[in-house]
């Protein structure tokens, strides 16, 4: 049952991803345009997903729990949709579960709550009320880890659309801080409060 699950997941996030991650070249016939920033160690949400990226490429895993809710891998369908949307690219299959990680050696995109992904620590997730999301990005090692959760699963898809509406309107929510709450009835009235 477990090995099932895991395949279902890894699929549908890899049908996701490998869907969305295509070249700009192959979506309009002409060469991406890059908007990578030089951000250095000062990285803000804002500088999202330019900061995990080199040349066009798109270099972090985008990690859900083995047995994380499906909402989960829809924020994370969402997510690979924005990244798309900024005209970067891929060249290896990014999309893992947490089992699936033995070793942080590129950025990470992770995805649910503390209980769903063993790679959310305790304590890396504040006490959120119901209809708050969150965000927090944080630098390791020389890499750069963006968290995605909320107080339940809406709330994290709720996380999951900003950064994807984000990579299409940089101008739509102010992220120009490491750490920030959603909040909304839904995924279509969202507002940002930076929390740090």
């Amino acid at each position: 049952m477990k090995q099932s699950r895991r395949n279902f997941l890894k699929g549908a996030i890899g049908a996701a991803c490998g869907a969305a991650l295509i070249s700009c070249d192959e979506r309009k016939g002409s060469k991406p345009i890059l908007q990578e920033t030089l951000v250095g160690d000062n990285a803000t949400l804002q500088d999202f997903p330019y900061m995990m990226s080199k040349n066009g490429v798109f270099n972090a895993y985008i990690i859900v729990g083995d047995f994380a809710p499906a909402s989960d891998v829809i924020a994370a369908t969402d997510i690979t949709n924005g990244i798309r949307d900024a005209e970067l690219t891929t060249e290896f299959d990014n999309s893992q579960l947490a089992s699936e990680i033995t070793e942080l050696d590129k950025h990470a995109i992770v995805i649910g709550r503390p209980y769903d992904n063993p790679l959310i620590r305790p304590g890396d997730v504040p006490a959120l009320a119901y209809g708050e999301g969150y965000l927090r990005l944080e630098k390791e090692n020389g890499l750069y880890r963006l968290i995605v959760s909320g107080a339940d699963s809406l709330d994290i898809r709720k996380a999951g659309r900003v950064l994807a509406e984000h990579c299409s309107d940089s101008n739509k929510y102010d992220l120009k801080g490491k750490k920030a709450t959603v909040q909304g009835t839904s995924l279509t009235d969202l507002a940002v409060q930076l929390r740090e």
